[in-house]
């Protein structure tokens, strides 16, 4: 534990966009998913190491973008974002620079920047923040930079060793909460049993490790439960990457728990873990029993393999049927010309899916990031054609596809969430699902997606991607 001379107060910072201001109409309807849980799980480690330290956190996803007020106030600021927030990111760390405050920024935008070139991007890494923390932030990490930071040595780089025991610590729930549609969330595992070549998960994972599955021990759990009912319950996302991988620890320790909590969770699951080896579904139907009303499922492509957690389109409806008699609500990601061999006929047979399935979605292009295998097999391939990080949403083509060019690719999204979340469409699934609560939001939502999707196909077509895509022939070899 730290002892400090002086009092401190660090600046925790969501980054958000290049453009990240919100509208007064947005910040009253367009809530973001999920509270900061990165900030509240950083806040609880500068509090074990040093629980004197002040507290202050902007999470510009829900307020926009950040105030020279807020970081006059900072001795130091955390920052993190996503890929996706890069340019935000740099923004922020522009200003703040102008203040005189220091900036740390970590998270999978910087570290999976890092992996994609270290010799190259650690330098440019340090052109635009005073050091940066690559992969697992621990408190030990955490505790040496407020050190440094204190004595006026900051280091370059921060990473985890090698043989660093990995921990289990309490995020500070009772920080940075706000009009989230989940104020509630935490994580019972990480780490995914899959390889998916699209995936970076495993970067800010323990060693940075593949297919392996780390587990929340139950006291962990049981204090994090305890935190959400003192501000009142409310429903629980579980940002579990992939929940159940582990079976002994969700029958054991995991749906006891939920099952005692009367808000209501949801997660995101595979179907072929849902299923399970019997094919009885017992997972799921134990998960509703617990009080589960949500399922994400990654259904990616229903017509052609290109991941090994694919399950096949005969259990991909089975999954919605079980789920909804369940009282669960299914919610299918799909990934519109993903797969290699996937032809423009492909999205009118999976529009027609979701028709027949009425099944709530999330339809998406494939993404390539920055030192995922997909990502280097595209640069030595030389198909990668935008490396725009503000791209990398799943909104996009980053890959050249054999089979569709990118027009299409762009059009074919537009449609797909044109037709699924039509006013017939959500209508027609809210009375199969029958008028329920759960039901009921479920439909709210989708008229959310039918509004946001209409005005963003407004202004985001074939053409302004062609004016703001960034070609990647210096990556080329």
């Amino acid at each position: 534990m730290l002892s400090l001379d002086r009092n401190l107060t660090i600046g925790y910072v969501l980054a958000g966009r290049k453009n990240a201001s919100r509208s007064l109409a947005k910040r009253i309807f367009a809530l973001p998913f999920t509270a900061p849980l990165v900030l509240r799980t950083l806040a609880a480690m500068v509090t074990e190491v040093a629980p004197s330290v002040q507290h202050l956190g902007w999470d510009e996803l829900l307020q926009g973008e950040i105030s020279k007020r807020f970081l006059k106030k900072v001795d130091l600021v955390f920052l993190s974002g996503l890929t996706t927030a890069t340019y935000g990111m740099q923004r922020i760390a522009k200003m703040a620079k102008e203040l005189g405050v220091p900036v740390i920024a970590g998270g999978s935008g910087v570290t999976c920047k890092y992996f994609g070139n270290p010799e190259v991007n650690l330098p440019e890494l340090l052109g635009h923040y005073d050091a940066v923390c690559v992969g697992r932030a621990t408190p030990r990490i955490i505790a040496e930079i407020i050190e440094d930071h204190v004595s006026d040595k900051l280091r370059p780089m921060y990473v985890e060793q090698p043989d660093e025991p990995v921990s289990f610590i309490v995020p500070r729930h009772d920080l940075f909460r706000g009009r989230y549609l989940f104020n509630n969330v935490f994580q019972t595992s990480g780490g995914c049993l899959s390889s998916c070549n699209y995936c970076v998960v495993h970067r800010c994972l323990p060693g940075g490790k593949r297919c392996k599955i780390y587990c929340v021990p139950p006291n962990v759990i049981d204090k994090q439960l305890e935190m959400f009912a003192a501000h009142g319950s409310g429903r629980i996302f579980d940002a579990a990457d992939s929940f159940g991988e582990d079976i002994n620890h969700t029958y054991e320790v995991v749906l006891p728990r939920l099952a005692d909590y009367s808000g209501g969770w949801m997660t995101e699951a595979k179907i072929k873990i849902l299923k399970g080896k019997d094919g009885k579904w017992s997972l799921l139907k134990a998960m509703a029993k617990a009080g589960n009303i949500v399922i994400f499922a990654g259904v990616e492509d229903l017509f052609n393999k290109f991941t090994s957690k694919q399950a096949d389109i005969s259990d991909n409806e089975e999954f919605v049927r079980v789920a909804r008699g369940e009282g669960i609500v299914p919610v299918c990601a799909l990934m519109i010309g993903a797969a290699p061999n996937a032809v423009l006929e492909d999205v009118d047979r999976t529009i027609e899916w979701v028709r027949d399935n009425k099944v709530d979605v999330q339809g998406s292009l494939i993404s390539a990031l920055e030192s995922s295998v997909l990502w280097e097999k595209a640069i030595k391939e030389g198909t990668l054609i935008d490396i725009n990080p503000e791209h990398t949403d799943g909104a996009w083509p980053q890959v050249r596809h054999p089979n569709m060019r990118s027009e299409v690719l762009i059009k074919s999204l537009e449609r797909f969430y044109r037709e699924c979340y039509s006013l017939s469409e959500i209508y027609s699934r809210l009375r199969t699902r029958g008028f329920t609560k759960n039901s009921i939001l479920a439909a709210v939502a989708g008229l959310g997606v039918r509004t946001s999707a209409k005005s963003w196909f407004k202004k985001h077509d074939y053409i302004y991607w062609l004016n703001n895509r960034i070609h990647p022939d210096s990556l080329y070899p």
